[in-house]
C-alpha cells in the first residue's frame, strides 16, 4: 500500500484536497539523491503538496523506477533527451501553467534540485510568505549539507560583471523576509499566475543563469521576490552537476545573461573585470592540476563570445562520470 502522506489526513468524504504547491524535482542520474530530497519532503508539515519528478533521460538505467519504487507516491515523468535544467523543468512549468488557466493546478511550483533536503517546516514557510507578500518568487536559506555554512540562496545583481552578491547571511542575521533581487534556483517558489506574463525558463541557457534570468523577468514585470531566512534548506552543493559542467555554463551564459540585461556596450564594460579572473583563475587551477576545469573555463568563454547556446560541447545524453569529469563530444 503507498504511503500515506501528510496533507492526506485531512480527508473530507473521501475527497483529497486540492494541493497547495506542486513541487518539480529534476533528476540527471544520481537518483540516491533523489530518493534522499522526496524522503525529507515527505516528512513536510503545514502545507499540502504534491511532487513530480521529471527524469531528464538519466543514463545509468533504472534511476527513474528507482525512484518509482522508493517514493509510488511521486509521479515520474521521463524526458527522451537531456534538456538541461532550463528545459527540463520546462517540461514540468508547462504542463503546470496550462493547467492553471483551467483551474486544475495550484498557484504555486517550487523548483526543488534534487541534491536538496528541506526542513520539516521549510515549504510551509515559503508558501505563507508567497501568500503573504503576493511574491512573483521566493528563495528558501540554503546552508551546505557538510558543513552547514550558508550557501547560495538570492541576492542582488552586480554590474559590470554579472555576477550576483548572495544576500543569504545578511537574511540570517535580519530574521525577516528579506526582498532580493534573484534567487537560486535550488529552491525556487514560482507563482504560475506570474509565469502567463513573463514565460518559462529560457532553456537556451541550458543551465547556470536561467533562473537569474527569469527572476529578473519577474522583476520587470513588478513582481517582488523575497528570500525566507526560517524557510531552511540543506543542499550537497555539486552532488548533481559535475563541477567542470557548472564552470562551462557559467562562464558562457554570463556573455548571453549580460547581453540580455546590462544595456548596449555590456559586454565591453564586463571584460576588464573577466580577464582579471581569468588572470588569477586559470594558472591556480593548471598548478592545481585542475586542467579539466580551466579547459572548461575557456571552453566556456570561447563559446560565449561566439553566441553558444544549448547543451554546447556536452553530450547531451549523458550524465557526469563517477569521477567527475567534464564530458567533451568531438565536435
Amino acid at each position: 500500500m503507498p504511503p500515506v502522506e501528510p496533507f492526506l489526513d485531512s480527508l473530507e468524504n473521501g475527497v483529497m484536497p486540492a494541493p497547495d504547491v506542486v513541487v518539480l524535482v529534476l533528476q540527471w542520474g544520481h537518483a540516491d539523491e533523489t530518493v534522499r530530497c522526496l524522503r525529507a519532503l515527505r516528512a513536510s508539515q503545514g502545507v499540502r503538496f504534491e511532487a513530480i519528478v521529471i527524469d531528464n533521460a538519466s543514463s545509468d538505467a533504472g534511476a527513474a523506477d528507482k525512484v518509482r519504487h522508493a517514493h509510488p507516491w511521486v509521479e515520474v515523468v521521463e524526458n527522451e533527451h537531456n534538456l538541461g535544467f532550463a528545459g527540463g523543468n520546462n517540461v514540468g512549468l508547462r504542463r503546470l501553467v496550462k493547467a492553471r488557466a483551467t483551474g486544475a493546478s495550484p498557484r504555486w511550483c517550487l523548483l526543488l534540485n534534487n541534491d536538496v533536503e528541506l526542513t520539516q517546516d521549510c515549504l510551509a514557510e515559503m508558501v505563507a510568505v508567497a501568500q503573504a507578500k503576493h511574491a512573483g518568487a521566493v528563495g528558501a536559506l540554503n546552508f551546505e549539507r557538510e558543513s552547514g555554512a550558508i550557501a547560495s540562496s538570492g541576492g542582488f545583481m552586480q554590474w559590470p560583471s554579472g555576477t550576483y552578491r548572495d544576500a543569504g547571511r545578511s537574511a540570517a542575521m535580519l530574521g525577516v523576509p528579506h526582498e532580493v533581487e534573484t534567487i537560486a534556483g535550488s529552491t525556487l517558489l514560482l507563482d504560475l499566475d506570474a509565469l502567463v506574463g513573463v514565460g518559462v525558463l529560457d532553456p537556451d541557457y541550458f543551465c547556470v543563469y536561467e533562473e537569474t534570468d527569469l527572476c529578473l523577468r519577474l522583476g520587470a514585470a513588478g513582481r517582488r521576490l523575497w528570500l525566507v531566512p526560517a524557510a531552511h534548506a540543506l543542499h550537497a552543493v555539486g552532488a548533481s552537476t559535475s563541477r567542470h559542467i557548472h564552470l562551462y555554463f557559467r562562464f558562457r551564459n554570463r556573455f548571453r545573461f549580460v547581453r540580455r540585461w546590462g544595456g548596449a556596450g555590456a559586454v565591453r564594460r564586463m571584460l576588464p573585470g573577466l580577464c582579471f579572473e581569468l588572470l588569477w583563475r586559470l594558472p591556480v587551477y593548471t598548478v592545481t592540476g585542475r586542467l579539466r576545469a580551466a579547459t572548461s573555463i575557456l571552453r566556456g568563454v570561447m563559446d560565449g563570445i561566439r553566441g553558444v547556446v544549448g547543451h554546447g560541447p556536452f553530450v547531451a545524453s549523458e550524465p557526469p562520470t563517477d569521477d567527475g569529469r567534464v564530458l567533451l563530444s568531438s565536435t
